[in-house]
């Protein structure tokens, strides 16, 4: 129940519909003098942003006058899947905060952002920023900060973007994964080749996997068949040829 008058309005102008909403009517909270044959209106709002993994379900709104019934109100909820305005896809260390910040390409910041994660921070913040493809001095922008699990475990949420503190004009909604990768520390010679055994953890399902290097020219995998990784289980030791060339 909505008993702020300035988030009443709020509602109003982004639903387009017409009409005034008064002052001071819920000045003693969530009551109301109702005279004889006068019909008011009560605002309601319900947001739901967990459109995945979330059932139906009815609420009931009822209405008492001297702690008896005098109306009620039955709202069926059917989630649906939020529209992805945009996908983001960062890498970072296992076990390490994760900061990014995301230019919004000269569009002012927006009045508030919210995330559907407790262990992920996000902020609207102005920043100065050039070469924009808009041409604009200044730039919105969400300062992003995720505190990473242990690889292989990605961690994926949801960011929504509104224009006004009420969210009822939301702007964008965003879909971030963070895949944490597992970090190996190695020491070689300049323009000698050397070896190292690299240990990889299992996933979250027992399946085959193959192991490639994204620079063959420099980091050679020695193992060329597909192993089969169990669940949370260690993968047979993997060697490594790299050669560091400065």
């Amino acid at each position: 129940m909505v008993t702020d008058t300035a988030e009443w309005r709020a509602l109003r102008a982004a639903s387009g519909r017409g009409g005034a909403a008064e002052e001071g009517l819920f000045a003693t909270g969530p009551r109301v003098l109702v005279h004889g044959h006068e019909t008011i209106s009560i605002p309601l709002r319900f947001l739901c942003l967990h459109g995945t993994g979330v059932r139906d379900r009815s609420i009931r709104v009822t209405f008492t006058a001297s702690e008896i019934d005098a109306a009620a109100l039955d709202v069926h909820v059917h989630p649906m899947a939020p529209l992805i305005d945009r996908t983001l896809r960062f890498d970072a260390r296992e076990k390490e905060i994760l900061r990014r910040r995301i230019l919004l390409d000269g569009a002012p910041a927006p009045a508030r952002v919210w995330c559907d994660s407790p262990d992920a921070v996000v902020e609207a913040v102005t920043v100065k920023a050039g070469n924009l493809s808009s041409g604009a001095a200044h730039s919105g922008a969400i300062d992003l900060r995720v505190r990473c699990d242990r690889s292989p475990a990605a961690r994926e949420f949801l960011v929504v973007l509104a224009d006004d503190i009420y969210m009822a004009r939301i702007r964008e909604t965003w879909r971030i994964t963070v895949q944490p990768l597992h970090w190996v520390d190695v020491r070689a010679v300049v323009g000698q080749s050397s070896t190292t055994t690299l240990v990889v953890r299992g996933g979250d399902v027992s399946q085959r996997v193959q192991i490639f290097s994204s620079f063959p020219a420099l980091v050679q995998v020695c193992i060329k068949t597909k192993l089969f990784s169990c669940v949370n289980r260690w993968i047979q030791p993997i060697r490594l040829i790299y050669l560091l060339i400065l």
